[in-house]
């Protein structure tokens, strides 16, 4: 009872903050533009743009630069970089830069471009890191400074970027900035020669033939960790394959996993991260529209396949795992309104009990899913809706979530805040949408 009345506070918060958000047009401005209907994508982002949505202002800075969906215009380029950057993005603050540098929708201003471009640089990102150095190291915009550099090469090297890693690796070479040191210049220039950098291949070369690079050394031992990278791999995927098999899972070797229990297929990521062979990187995207959420699945095609779709409650609860052991019953009330059942006083959520793990998912099939946690609670959307009559608010529509911190099923009115809404796209199967809800 303590879980329901926790899932019916939570629906009431989200009932008082139902209201259309106002950065809604994004997501359905990246549809249209998937589509190629920049004119409609405009239309969106200039919605939302005018709401004040950083990422729509700056998606507005994009189409006025490249004339897509609308007439090219630089100074209009520039004004809606400025609103976004001015409110702390860190893409608009480097297109702005680029602008001021390039001196295209605004006078050119090198020290105004470098101003934009350190904004950028200090929320990581790696392109505006190396312009950055670049800036320092000729005295463009800044007065000349190899220390500094130094440094900001060094950030985006460190995030594994080739040709910066080939610079700092000549900086060590000529002691620009720093001691000269060989030994780092092979260092570094190896990390860039690795990933394919003809430069920095040609420079080990160079250090080669000064007596400054043991080739030999270094191919010995890059084939033993390779041998070594290659055996491991092979007992972690053995292990893995035993594991998933156990739960009633079949690796797809593309990114999907079928559940044998159900005949479904998964997308083994939330949307909006990336498969790597062997996890998923990168932040799952929150979805602040189920609408939006349901396009998304239709006009995603992952793996060859296109007919990907948001999954009902049923089947989205089919991947809760518990690893305590302990688990509710599940079961769907048989009143045609998609309500969970009860028995005996105790919902029949589904959720998990005892000592478990959050998320409660099988983290093998399903690596890095968010959880989020404190405050903030993360669900993952569904198709699944029924309907509620009441006095005060008449007919309205609850939507069906699945919440991995639990395992546990919730209801609620459509509101942007309080939570994470995510999405995992399935396919196969016979949609069971849970029942048409009763007008």
């Amino acid at each position: 009872m303590k879980s329901r009345f926790k899932q019916q506070l939570l629906s009431g918060l989200l009932a008082l903050a139902f209201s259309q958000p106002i950065w809604a047009g994004y997501d359905e401005g990246r549809i249209a533009f998937k589509n190629k209907d920049y004119a409609l994508a405009v239309k969106e982002w200039t919605l939302s743009a005018r709401q004040g949505d950083q990422r729509s202002q700056n998606a507005l800075g994009l189409m006025y630069k490249s004339g897509r969906g609308v007439t090219k215009d630089l100074e209009k380029a520039a004004y809606w970089y400025t609103k976004a950057a001015e409110q702390g993005s860190g893409v608009a603050q480097s297109n702005l830069g680029e602008m001021y540098a390039d001196g295209k929708g605004v006078t050119q201003d090198y020290k105004k471009a470098a101003y934009w471009y350190t904004k950028a640089a200090e929320q990581g990102d790696v392109k505006t890191q190396k312009i950055l150095g670049l800036m320092y190291l000729d005295g463009e915009g800044v007065t000349q400074d190899y220390k500094k550099a130094v440094y900001w090469f060094t950030k985006a090297a460190e995030k594994g970027d080739a040709s910066a890693q080939n610079t700092i690796g000549g900086m060590y070479a000529e002691g620009y900035g720093v001691t000269q040191d060989s030994k780092k210049a092979v260092e570094w220039y190896i990390k860039a020669a690795e990933q394919g950098n003809a430069t920095a291949q040609n420079n080990l070369e160079l250090m080669f033939k000064a007596g400054q690079f043991d080739k030999k050394a270094y191919e010995e031992e890059r084939i033993a960790k390779q041998k070594a990278y290659e055996e491991e791999k092979q007992k972690a995927d053995a292990e893995n394959k035993i594991l998933l098999a156990k739960q009633g899972y079949i690796d797809n070797q593309d990114g999907t996993i079928t559940d044998t229990k159900t005949n479904l297929t998964w997308m083994r990521c939330s949307l909006g991260q990336t498969w790597t062979g062997s996890s998923c990187s990168g932040e799952a995207k929150s979805f602040d529209e189920w609408k939006t959420a349901i396009n998304w699945g239709k006009n995603t095609t992952y793996a060859g396949k296109s007919d990907w779709r948001l999954p009902t409650v049923e089947e989205l609860h089919s991947l809760v795992y518990c690893s305590s052991g302990q688990q509710r019953e599940f079961r769907m009330a048989d009143d045609g309104r998609n309500r969970f059942a009860h028995q005996d006083g105790e919902w029949l959520d589904g959720r998990c009990e005892g000592n478990f793990q959050a998320p409660t998912i099988f983290s093998t099939a399903f690596p890095n899913t968010p959880n989020v946690g404190g405050l903030i609670s993360v669900f993952y959307l569904t198709v699944s809706s029924f309907l509620e009559r009441n006095k005060e608010n008449g007919r309205v529509v609850y939507r069906a979530l699945v919440s991995f911190d639990s395992g546990e099923p919730y209801e609620m009115i459509y509101a942007s805040d309080y939570v994470w809404k995510f999405v995992r796209l399935v396919r196969g199967g016979e949609q069971q949408s849970s029942k048409t809800p009763k007008k």
